[in-house]
């Protein structure tokens, strides 16, 4: 089998059994994903693969350290280095789901070296369940946006590194020389997307084009509402890294609130990208919160379902195995949590559907702050048995369809 990841000094060491076929293969494969792109340039880990007996230990040497204001700030240098080598993962239509700061090194030499680490997270996304298609077939795709490995890093690691700037005029000027590196990086993929046979009708290519235009010198307005948006996917990061906290379940149970939290600020964001793309003179940056609202739009449905996801499986026993799985409260706590999410994913108007987050927000802090390990045994027998008494019910204060508090029962064997 494939022995956990293990950092030894400037190294990263694993094991895999010489039995473990999937783990074999999946080296293998990672090994023939990454040919191409490190021929192009792409800067990868020095990777060394020993033979002992029943294993293979393969090594990784890192070079450089995660990006941080205050130790490691990022120069023009590694913004321009940063970018070249999401553009060559980028036209090898390979996209890394784990640019985390544990997984883009930078080096402070003269160059402003750039490293890209953990590439068995990298796929290739010619493949989607299961299906060989690809991104510039028109009539699979419908030539959507085309996948950014910039955005990826946006999600899972710039967000912080902004965040965690105290001066705000320090993270406006961060934020302003990243747009502004960011710019050659559109122009690129303007570039390979009309060599490839794009229109420059065709939303792919031209929201590139718009980014190049707009990134180029960004507004004040850009720049805040960018700072905006940053904080709220490291908000959302946050909860990410909370809820697979393993030693507080409490941690674990606010994380859902933080997703839930996210999602609000989402939609707040959706009127801010409306708001500055009626007020802004420049036919561009009007353009850009055009195509702004489509993503904002798609993302707050990506926090949502993540949120359903991970706070459903709190009633379900699937964390903290150690002590028998965690359940946040019984089979009808669980129900009512899906029956008033339904009404979210319901709601079409963005003022209606924020107050519905807010009424799934205090319903689940209620249950949270109900729950102990005493109650966690009791919703565990409750809904193993699937058999919820009246008798035994308590009741739960949590909000009516109308934002108005009622009283509801919600039947606890307790």
């Amino acid at each position: 089998m494939t022995s956990p990841v293990s950092f030894l000094g400037a190294k990263i060491v694993r094991r895999i059994d010489k039995k473990d076929k999937a783990g074999l293969n999946a080296l293998n494969d990672e090994t023939l994903k990454m040919q191409k792109p490190y021929q192009e340039g792409l800067n990868l880990p020095k990777c060394k693969i020993k033979s002992i007996p029943g294993s293979y230990i393969v090594e990784y040497k890192l070079k450089g350290d995660p990006a941080d204001f205050d130790q490691n700030p990022l120069t023009e240098k590694h913004l321009d280095n940063l970018f070249n080598n999401l553009f060559i993962l980028d036209r090898n239509q390979i996209y890394h789901s784990n640019l985390s700061k544990d997984n883009v090194l930078f080096d402070n030499d003269d160059k402003g070296s750039v490293q890209l680490n953990s590439l068995s997270y990298a796929d290739n996304y010619k493949l989607t369940n299961n299906k060989q298609f690809s991104f510039f077939d028109k009539e699979e795709n419908e030539r959507s946006f085309f996948p950014s490995n910039a955005d990826s890093f946006e999600w899972m690691n710039f967000c912080q590194y902004v965040d965690n700037i105290e001066s705000y005029r320090n993270k406006y000027f961060a934020i302003e020389d990243y747009l502004s590196a960011k710019s050659s990086y559109h122009r690129k993929r303007a570039m390979f997307l009309e060599r490839s046979g794009f229109d420059k009708d065709d939303k792919a290519l031209r929201s590139e084009i718009i980014k190049e235009e707009v990134f180029k010198n960004p507004s004040n307005s850009l720049i805040r509402y960018t700072n905006d948006k940053f904080r709220i996917y490291n908000k959302r990061l946050q909860a990410d890294n909370n809820y697979n906290n393993d030693e507080n379940p409490i941690v674990r149970f606010a994380s859902i609130l933080d997703l839930f939290y996210s999602a609000k600020e989402l939609i707040d964001l959706k009127q801010k990208a409306l708001n500055n793309q009626n007020s802004t003179k420049d036919i561009m940056e009007k353009e850009y919160y055009k195509y702004e609202l489509e993503i904002v739009n798609s993302t707050l449905q990506t926090v949502l379902e993540e949120a359903f996801k991970k706070a459903d499986a709190n009633f379900k026993g699937e964390n903290y195995t150690s002590i028998g799985g965690l359940y946040l409260g019984n089979s009808y706590d669980n129900k009512l949590f899906v029956e008033l999410f339904d009404e979210i994913e319901a709601e079409e108007d963005d003022i209606e559907k924020g107050e519905k987050i807010y009424d799934i927000i205090t319903y689940y802090n209620n249950l949270i702050e109900d729950w102990d390990f005493v109650n966690n045994s009791h919703y565990k027998k409750a809904y193993q048995k699937h058999n919820i008494k009246t008798p035994n019910s308590a009741i739960v204060r949590m909000p009516a369809l109308s934002g108005h508090w009622v009283s509801r029962i919600a039947y606890r064997q307790i």
